[in-house]
């Protein structure tokens, strides 16, 4: 760690050494890591668009996590353009959570890989990443969901744009952790992603797969982790391998899954409602208008809201006037102009429905 601290016994991994050029600081239970790009390894060497090899990245940081000089969650910013926190799960199984974007002014982030034995798992629910391999390039956008196999040895590089909005994330482990996690009596079901990895075609170490209800419901939540709890990467841990199951699940059965699917068009228009739900939620909105709004059937609407934000949209936007109200009677506003404020017509029927939500009447409050 940069300053003072213990010093390093014989024979135990040194920062200085594994990684030279980086600085670590504690921001409580995250490691924030900035580089020099004249002499740092890892981030230096994506900001310059040299190549990583995946090993010799991984390998320095979880040996630094084990001796306690970082924490098991580290904050890598890629100026102007995104932030991503790498979640140090297991040896050989890393997540990695990308937010940010937005930049008019940013340039996108090039990376390039040289690996083999590793396998990635892509979940992309905003942003543009354009994805070259040695015979052909592949573009993806929204509601974006693959594995890509490096099998024995596979040249990939990418181009993240820092311009649009990024939400993504990816779960990168070895092949080998994955058979000896579940098992060789797996290897039939787990065919499609081990035979990716064996084919002669670059274009074909990539499998795709749908963007299901539970897929995107998991990776949501992987978004959101509370990284500020010191438990948090128990939950990190829990929360990577259910996306796997759900993932591998959907690979298994040929996207067959009677579940809900989503195409990029369609959770744009149902996040589109979430935004609306949340800015307006003191209006009537109804069922009918916000489908022909979104330009949903009221089917897709409903079922599709759902699947993808664990409430229906009558009870999204209850818990939008409720929080609102919360906030506003807390600041001491009138239980009246709360009311009013919140969306509804008279007291009396604000108040039953905020004792029900809270438990408490407004006065209580």
């Amino acid at each position: 760690m940069s300053g003072s601290g213990p010093t390093n016994p014989p024979g135990q991994p040194n920062k200085d050494n594994l990684l030279p050029g980086l600085e670590f600081h504690r921001e409580g239970s995250i490691t924030c890591v900035s580089y020099d790009l004249e002499t740092s390894g890892l981030p230096g060497a994506i900001l310059q668009g040299e190549t990583i090899d995946l090993g010799q990245s991984f390998d320095p940081l979880w040996a630094l996590a084990q001796t306690e000089q970082a924490s098991r969650i580290l904050r890598m910013e890629y100026k102007g353009a995104f932030t991503t926190d790498w979640y140090l799960l297991e040896k050989d199984c890393y997540l990695a959570v990308n937010r940010g974007g937005g930049n008019p002014k940013a340039q996108a982030t090039h990376l390039e890989y040289d690996a083999c034995d590793w396998c990635i798992f892509r979940v992309r629910l905003q942003g543009d990443l354009v994805e070259s391999f040695t015979d052909y390039d592949r573009h993806s956008g929204n509601a974006d969901c693959s594995f890509l196999n490096f099998g024995r040895g596979l040249k990939y590089s990418m181009n993240v744009s820092g311009q649009a909005q990024l939400a993504s994330l990816s779960l990168t482990f070895k092949t080998e952790w994955l058979l000896n996690l579940l098992g060789s009596q797996t290897c039939e079901a787990l065919s499609p992603l081990l035979a990716a990895g064996e084919a002669q075609k670059a274009a074909s170490h990539v499998v795709a797969i749908d963007v299901n209800a539970a897929i995107y419901r998991v990776a949501r939540e992987l978004l959101d982790l509370p990284t500020e709890d010191p438990f948090c990467v128990l939950l990190a841990q829990a929360k990577a391998k259910e996306l796997l199951f759900v993932a591998l699940q959907a690979l298994a059965s040929g996207n067959q899954s009677p579940d809900l699917r989503f195409r990029e068009q369609e959770i744009t228009q149902l996040n589109a409602v979430k935004q609306r739900l949340e800015s307006e939620y003191a209006s009537a909105l109804t069922l009918e208008e916000l489908s022909r709004w979104a330009g949903l059937n009221r089917r897709k609407l409903t079922e599709g809201f759902k699947a993808l934000y664990g409430a229906t949209v009558n009870e999204y936007l209850l818990l939008q006037r409720m929080s609102q109200a919360g906030s506003l009677l807390r600041q001491g506003m009138p239980v009246a102009q709360v009311a009013e404020r919140v969306g509804y017509l008279d007291r009396g029927s604000f108040s039953k429905v905020f004792k029900r939500h809270f438990g408490v009447t407004p006065k209580e409050y």
